[in-house]
């Protein structure tokens, strides 16, 4: 969809497609949330001209890519499209005192944050780190990207990936189950029986050695 479109016409041709971003019963189980994300999916590009596309509620995403737009990450195909690689499942939010909906999760974390707020993200940026040639270091705590390579790595994102979304009430009651079924090769909470789960851990841990082992005086092109 052409970046120039009303977000009107992006719900228009949403709805016409019969696309993912759908809310369903509070009490969704684990058969309709996995339905669900599979469904046809959105482009980045359309979720942010609309962001309105996502509900404003508790549930399920779920990340795809073109096939082998990551290299090394095994294809688990979209039943819908075998050019199609599911990456990663999320839940918004993982607990009950947070307000969190999946809008905000995807929006502000998932597509606008930094490494350090959004573990797809970071898994996204530890695969990628050499094609993308990413630099990360150490923001007190948390592994951080500078503005540029935060910003070539959210270009990525918009060229590469698409978007499915379920709406459900408590979402982390049925979270593994339905990680169980779909088995995303990026999670790694609840995945550790996959195949790609030590390729994963591995990335990160490597990720996080060579923030470590960056200069600790970060120069201003590095504020997100």
């Amino acid at each position: 969809m052409p970046l120039g479109r009303s977000c009107k016409a992006a719900r228009l041709s949403w709805l016409c497609r019969a696309a993912t971003i759908v809310s369903v019963t509070v009490v969704a189980d684990v058969s309709t949330v996995v339905e669900t994300l599979q469904t046809p999916a959105l482009a980045v590009s359309e979720v942010l001209q609309c962001p309105e596309l996502l509900p404003a509620a508790p549930g399920f995403y779920g990340w795809w890519s073109g096939r082998g737009a990551v290299g090394p990450v095994p294809h688990i195909p979209h039943p819908l499209d075998a050019d199609v690689s599911l990456l990663y499942v999320g839940i918004s939010p993982a607990r009950e005192t947070s307000a969190q909906t999946l809008r905000s999760r995807v929006v502000r974390n998932h597509l606008n944050g930094n490494v350090g707020s959004s573990t797809f993200r970071l898994v996204l940026a530890a695969l990628l780190i050499d094609a993308l040639d990413l630099h990360p270091f150490m923001r007190g705590t948390k592994v951080a990207l500078s503005a540029v390579d935060n910003g070539r790595l959210s270009a990525w994102q918009r060229e590469h990936l698409l978007l499915t979304s379920c709406a459900r009430e408590r979402p982390w009651e049925i979270e593994e189950q339905v990680i169980a079924q779909l088995t995303p090769p990026l999670n790694s909470t609840g995945n550790a029986a996959h195949a790609f789960y030590p390729a994963v851990r591995a990335a990160r841990a490597e990720f996080r050695r060579r923030a470590r082992a960056a200069p600790s005086t970060s120069p201003s092109l590095r504020t997100v």
